[in-house]
């Protein structure tokens, strides 16, 4: 064999050990990568429902017929000069 040929085959198993060697690592980068890019999409997700929420609250501080509207809607409330009739129909008992 000659110079050349033992230097290209050593250069060739220094490259495929360091393959070898650097696999579990590239393997690693990609899952951190991944997840990664997982955390930031919930990141961004957290933030949009940051800000709705945020404009909801300023709402709520500021209209008052929102506020009047969900103390109509959720808690049944009424104007002390109003009558609220209730019309649901109840399940018949056996």
């Amino acid at each position: 064999m000659n110079r050349y040929t033992f230097q290209a085959i050593f250069l060739f198993l220094v490259l495929v050990g360091g393959g070898i060697w650097l696999l579990p690592t590239w393997q690693e980068y990609c899952q951190a990568k991944r997840h990664f890019v997982q955390l930031q999409n919930q990141t961004a997700q957290a933030i949009k429902i940051r800000e709705h929420l945020h404009h909801e609250i300023i709402r709520l501080q500021v209209d008052k017929k929102l506020i009047e509207k969900i103390a109509r809607d959720k808690f049944g409330w009424c104007r002390p000069d109003e009558d609220v009739y209730d019309f649901a129909v109840e399940a018949p008992r056996n």
